[in-house]
């Protein structure tokens, strides 16, 4: 076993990133995590050495859950109460002090996971309604989860909240209330659903609302590289759903069964997968394979009307937080309730494709770094695929990609509150 970095430090924090490419993002990552956190054992781990901090069972997992275990090992194995995980994209730019202050609380009163936000949005995820069935995705089986997603009492209209008294009974201490429970309930018709929906997920509405903080519905899309654990228990069953939820996405049945069930369809599956998919659920399974792939393509991209992306431990974490987090998860950045980002809401965009909208408008003021709403920024997340990206293949051009993107947008006092106060001296 490891030995442990510190024997006084309750606290550990998992940031992976491997290959070169990653060398200038991760030495940011952990310069300036370390620098606002002395007090937190910081493991840089990559693909090789992360294995020291598995369970012998779980090696073979695919990567992107093995910081999650790891987490668990280091609190399982090593003895530390509370496990932050950030990914190697990130710039640490203050103190996470709603990850940390609950250290002052006894184990069992804190919130289990301590969780950011995603962007703005919503998706449905397939899961199982019983983990003991034989046939986890047969068609009875099967359940679609939403992102769990909330409206305002104060914001809905009298209209809609008046417009029938059950609707009033779902409304919770703090004005909130459930959307898709209601429609679930019976309370909203789905033409009310996706009206209601297709209102609020506008880019223009969205922003509007987040610079106001005047939003109709929140999105409570959790994003998975940027969270804090505090019950070993909680973070096994979120690897647990991960192992189902992954499960299916390879499923070529369970995928052609989610579809009958509720005519979605998975976006990102290989070619080579969807002549079979296709069959199963054209209920065909005695047709020609010599059906050319480009026809199966064209048939499998017409079933696309409706989809969802596979998310790995993210979809995992969401699925997590919709049916057991009531009460468990506290989001430590939830734009209503708080005026700090731990995470890409900092944007304050809902396109992925429009994050660098407002970058010019950051700024810094006493020491601390906010963006164009006046928003506390306590990490700053690139969150842009650089793993995915197949031409960034060394460092030096992950450099050059960030730069021209990113920080060339920032104002010198920005740019030079990194190099300084953050410890990335690589920056420009």
């Amino acid at each position: 076993m490891p030995n442990r970095k510190s024997k006084k430090n309750k606290v550990a924090c998992v940031l992976y990133s491997y290959g070169q490419k990653y060398e200038f993002l991760g030495k940011n990552a952990s310069n300036s995590f370390s620098n606002f956190h002395p007090d937190v054992d910081l493991y840089v781990l990559d693909d090789v050495s992360i294995h020291d901090y598995m369970h012998d069972e779980a090696n073979n997992y695919p990567h992107e859950i093995r910081p999650y275990i790891a987490c668990l090992f280091l609190m399982e194995k090593m003895g530390y109460e509370k496990a932050i995980k950030i990914g190697g994209d990130t710039i640490t730019c203050g103190r996470l002090d709603l990850f940390m202050d609950d250290l002052e609380k006894p184990k069992d009163e804190r919130a289990k996971i301590l969780a950011t936000l995603d962007y703005y949005s919503y998706q449905p995820y397939p899961y199982i309604l019983r983990e003991e069935k034989t046939d986890l995705f047969s068609y009875d089986n099967l359940v679609m989860v939403p992102t769990k997603t909330i409206g305002y009492e104060d914001k809905l209209g009298s209209a809609f909240m008046g417009k029938s008294p059950p609707i009033r009974n779902q409304i919770d201490a703090r004005g909130q209330i459930d959307i898709y429970e209601i429609f679930l309930k019976g309370l909203i018709s789905k033409s009310e659903l996706e009206k209601l929906l297709n209102e609020n997920f506008l880019d223009e509405i969205y922003e509007e609302g987040y610079k106001n903080n005047d939003l109709v519905i929140e999105s409570l899309s959790l994003n998975a590289d940027i969270i804090c654990f505090n019950s070993e228990m909680d973070l096994c069953k979120i690897i647990d759903i991960f192992n189902i939820y992954r499960e299916f996405y390879n499923s070529n049945h369970a995928i052609a069964n989610f579809y009958k069930k509720y005519k979605i369809i998975a976006s990102d599956v290989s070619d080579d997968r969807k002549l079979d998919i296709v069959h199963l659920i054209e209920e065909n399974h005695g047709g020609s394979r010599a059906v050319p792939a480009r026809y199966a393509r064209e048939m499998y991209e017409h079933l696309c009307a409706h989809i969802y992306h596979y998310l790995g431990e993210q979809g995992a974490l969401n699925i997590y937080n919709y049916l057991y987090g009531e009460g468990r998860v506290a989001i430590v950045d939830h734009t209503r309730e708080s005026d700090v980002c731990y995470n890409v809401r900092s944007y304050g965009t809902m396109s992925q494709q429009q994050k660098t909208k407002y970058l010019k408008d950051f700024y810094v003021k006493n020491g601390k770094f906010y963006n164009h709403a006046n928003r506390e920024i306590k990490i700053f997340h690139y969150c842009d695929g650089i793993g995915s990206k197949g031409d960034l293949d060394s460092s030096e051009k992950v450099k050059k990609f960030l730069d021209e993107k990113f920080h060339s947008l920032f104002s010198e006092d920005v740019i030079s509150f990194f190099k300084k106060d953050c410890k990335c001296e690589n920056i420009l």
